[in-house]
């Protein structure tokens, strides 16, 4: 069995998901209101979302080692 991919989109539905995301209008309401699946939308309302923030913060693998003054703090700290 193979997956499906994703539903293409026309520009202008991008930029009517956009648009509705910008006045606050839910994932769902947008759904119904442009007949797509509510998945679909959430895709593209979270780019739309998150334009004005920049990229999302990476927070996988492994943490950061401390640097130094940190670990300097950190012993001041434990003492």
């Amino acid at each position: 069995m193979t997956a499906k991919g994703r539903t293409r989109l026309s520009r202008e539905q991008v930029s009517s998901i956009k648009e509705m995301v910008a006045i606050k209008m839910s994932n769902g309401a947008i759904a119904v209101s442009l007949n797509l699946k509510k998945s679909t939308v959430a895709y593209v309302a979270a780019y739309a979302r998150r334009a004005d923030r920049g990229a999302r913060k990476e927070n996988r693998g492994r943490p950061k080692l401390l640097s130094p003054r940190a670990l300097w703090g950190l012993r001041r700290l434990l003492e």
